[in-house]
């Protein structure tokens, strides 16, 4: 992502992370944070879900949450739902599924948790 101009090394702080740590079949997946930027610097911030699949591994899938050039200082409130509902290009399984915040590909903070039907 250097190229395009995101730094390698993004100087943000995470002050609060709120996540869902359970998670009904058809409701949906909720992340909420607050992060504040030590520098004027391009960020991509994005949220990965691990997927359980009917083997017991998981598989990722990446959701863009905000995207752009911020100034130092700068107090950002963060926030992505996720729905999981039944769909006939994912099948969804009960079980621990886990979540992470990335900032420019780097991992920001991780959360784990069930889905129930």
């Amino acid at each position: 992502m250097y190229f395009l101009g995101y730094t390698d090394n993004p100087q943000v702080s995470l002050d609060v992370v709120v996540a869902s740590s359970k998670v009904q079949i058809g409701s949906a997946f909720e992340w909420r944070c607050r992060i504040t930027t030590q520098a004027k610097q391009k960020l991509a911030f994005t949220l990965r879900l691990f997927f359980l699949k009917a083997n017991g591994s998981q598989s990722a899938k990446v959701f863009a949450i905000k995207d752009g050039t911020f100034e130092s200082g700068e107090v950002l409130e963060l926030s992505k739902r996720q729905t999981f509902r039944p769909m006939t290009t994912r099948v969804l399984y009960p079980g621990t599924h886990r979540a992470e915040l990335l900032v420019n590909r780097k991992v920001l903070a991780k959360r784990q948790f069930e889905l129930v039907e």
